[in-house]
């Protein structure tokens, strides 16, 4: 089993020790070593560093099984190992979509658009005024 961080993930590492599966974690200088069979140090404060560490030791399983050599770059991307907020990608997808819808529309029916508005707010102030007389007349 790979662990990011022993200190956040000593759950898994507490009941892999009870079955006797042997370990490996990414370990920062202050990280507890208990139940941890093989250490790698590394920095395990950063997501980009942990994403790193996990696609170098993929590359080196690759070479370890001789489906990659040495001398050969490795095709995977590094961002395949990265985890990304869906936040980030919903809030990019909005602005896209806005910029895209303000390309379209035609600047006329923007114009039109504001003059519905200004017609509209015309007959309020009508309604407005008649609302207003009828109380000071009843009075």
């Amino acid at each position: 089993m790979i662990v990011a961080d022993p200190r956040a993930d000593f759950q898994p590492l507490i009941e892999s020790a009870y079955m006797g599966i042997p370990t490996i974690a990414f370990c920062d200088t202050d990280s507890p070593l208990s139940n941890v069979d093989i250490a790698i140090p590394c920095n395990t404060k950063n997501r980009k560093a942990i994403g790193l560490m996990f696609w170098l030791l993929a590359r080196e399983v690759g070479y370890l099984k001789n489906e990659i050599g040495r001398d050969k770059e490795w095709d995977v991307a590094i961002d395949l190992f990265l985890h990304k907020d869906l936040t980030d990608k919903n809030k990019q997808a909005i602005k896209e979509k806005d910029a895209a819808e303000d390309e379209a529309e035609p600047s006329a029916a923007v114009d039109t658009r504001k003059r519905i508005n200004e017609d509209d707010d015309d007959e309020d102030d009508e309604e407005d005024d008649a609302e207003e007389a009828k109380k000071w007349t009843n009075k």
